[in-house]
């Protein structure tokens, strides 16, 4: 005759055996999430899931500390790459398609820049590479995004055939900005040089049409690469402006 005492004690000390390992599998699943999720605060990333795994979008120039130069108009970063910003962008290369962002980053290793984009899905832009060296680079950017009411951002390329210095070629717009507003002291232009890397940070008035104006100009290997936004003085404070204006500051070449 079957002991049902003794079947009823296996039967429990089984399902006490399966709870235990599902108590584990939940533990060793948390603890794993919870590895991940301190590494990517601590690699100052951001967790993503998608189809294909988890991902890690990060701000490449302040990830490998890029040397920044302090301006009436805020920080910005010196024009050239350090090493280790290199290092990461050619080790990633295939991620990398100068026709969209790269997570919080917008890297253009076809024509040699990159700058850092806060919030990437607020954002459509435009890529038109045939405009670099354009005669008219100014009206013919290679990436513009039209933020609305006005606000207006650029990038472009011209060719350094006159072999200017930083001095001379940003010197110039400031001429031309402070002759347009000599009768009115409240838009005198500022500008900033880091001239080590041949890089000034540009802030003015269009009088024309009353807009501010917030310029990076870089010149390296014959080339002058321009970041530009402008936008209606009474959105100085709108979150557009603030990221764009970020974006300008932080143009630097490859």
């Amino acid at each position: 005759m079957p002991d049902n005492t003794n079947t009823q004690n296996n039967q429990y000390q089984l399902e006490l055996f399966r709870e235990k390992q599902k108590t584990i599998r939940k533990a060793i699943t948390y603890s794993v999430i919870l590895i991940i999720g301190v590494l990517i605060i601590f690699l100052g990333g951001r967790l993503k899931f998608s189809k294909d795994g988890i991902e890690i979008s990060k701000d490449i120039l302040q990830t490998t500390g890029q040397p920044k130069t302090n301006s009436n108009n805020g920080d910005f970063t010196t024009g050239e790459l350090n090493d280790d910003a290199r290092k990461f962008i050619e080790q990633n290369k295939q991620q990398i398609k100068p026709g969209s962002f790269s997570g919080k980053n917008y890297i253009n290793d076809e024509l040699g820049y990159l700058f850092s984009v806060t919030h990437p899905e607020k954002w459509a832009i435009n890529y038109n590479r045939e405009n670099a060296g354009a005669q008219d680079f100014v009206e013919n950017p290679v990436n513009r995004i039209d933020a609305g009411d006005g606000i207006i951002f650029k990038v472009s390329i011209g060719n350094n055939t006159d072999a200017e210095t930083i001095e001379s070629l940003a010197g110039a717009f400031y001429m031309i900005f402070a002759e347009l507003a000599k009768n009115d002291p409240s838009v005198k232009p500022e500008i900033t040089y880091d001239k080590p890397t041949q890089t000034a940070f540009f802030n003015g008035v269009n009088v024309q049409n009353y807009k501010r104006v917030l310029m990076k100009i870089i010149l390296k290997n014959g080339k002058a690469y321009f970041a530009y936004v402008e936008y209606p003085k009474e959105l100085e404070e709108d979150d557009r402006v603030i990221e764009l204006k970020n974006m300008v500051a932080t143009l630097t070449v490859i």
